[in-house]
C-alpha cells in the first residue's frame, strides 16, 4: 500500500488551524469592544476619595504673552557690532500702512468650583481646589491648586459637603465643609470650612460646632 506523503497530511491540518484562528478573531472582537471603557469614569484615579462642586465664578482668561521683555540690566538677544550703522526702519507705505492688527477680543469666562480629596501615599488626605470653565466643548479645568491649610494637617477625610446643595448659585464664590479626623482612633471628626469669596480669595478655618 503506497504511503501518503507527509505534506498532504500537514496541509489540511494547517488549513483547519488557520480557519479556527480566523473564527476566534471574529468571536473575540465584540467581546473586546464591550470590555473597552466607554466613559471617563474608567480613568478616574483610585486615590480620589471625595469630589464636590458648586458655586460660581466669572472673569477674563489669563493673557498668554509670546515673550517677556528683558529685565533691567539684562542683555538683549542681539547686540550690534561696534561702529555698525543703525538703519532706521522705512516708513510703511501702501496697503501695509493702512492695515493694523485687530485688537484681541477677550471673552468673559464663567464656571464653577470643585474641591477634591485624594489619598496620599502615606494614607493621609490631600485637598485640591479647581476652577472649571463652562464652554461650548464642555467643562474645562483652568486652574488647580492644593489647599495647603488642609493638606498640612495630615488628617483623614471622612466627608465633604457644599454649603449650598441647590445647584444654582446666584452670587460669585463657593463654600464647603470638610470633615476630617486628626487620627484614625478619633471617634468624631473635626469640621473645617473652606470659603471662597467673590474675588477668588480662599479662607480656611475651623468651623464652630
Amino acid at each position: 500500500m503506497p504511503t501518503q506523503p507527509a505534506y498532504l497530511t500537514i496541509r489540511p491540518a494547517l488549513k483547519l488551524a488557520a480557519l479556527l484562528a480566523l473564527l476566534g478573531q471574529v468571536w473575540l472582537q465584540p467581546a473586546l469592544a464591550q470590555a473597552a471603557p466607554g466613559t471617563e469614569i474608567e480613568t478616574l484615579s483610585d486615590r480620589v476619595m471625595f469630589v464636590v462642586s458648586g458655586g460660581f465664578w466669572e472673569g477674563l482668561p489669563n493673557e498668554q504673552d509670546g515673550g517677556a521683555a528683558p529685565a533691567d540690566g539684562a542683555a538683549p538677544d542681539s547686540v550690534p557690532a561696534a561702529g555698525a550703522a543703525q538703519a532706521e526702519p522705512a516708513p510703511a507705505t501702501g496697503a501695509a500702512a493702512d492695515t493694523e492688527p485687530a485688537p484681541e477680543v477677550l471673552t468673559m469666562q464663567k464656571g464653577y468650583y470643585r474641591i477634591a480629596a485624594v489619598r496620599a501615599q502615606d494614607n493621609h488626605s490631600l485637598f485640591y481646589l479647581q476652577q472649571v470653565a463652562l464652554g461650548e466643548d464642555g467643562p474645562d479645568v483652568v486652574m488647580s491648586m492644593e489647599i495647603a491649610e488642609l493638606s498640612d494637617l495630615k488628617g483623614y477625610v471622612t466627608d465633604i459637603r457644599p454649603e449650598d446643595s441647590s445647584g444654582s448659585a446666584s452670587q460669585p464664590g463657593f463654600a464647603a465643609y470638610v470633615h476630617m479626623k486628626p487620627d484614625l482612633e478619633t471617634v468624631e471628626p473635626e469640621t473645617w470650612s473652606v470659603l471662597i469669596d467673590d474675588l477668588g480669595d480662599i479662607t480656611v478655618s475651623r468651623a464652630d460646632n
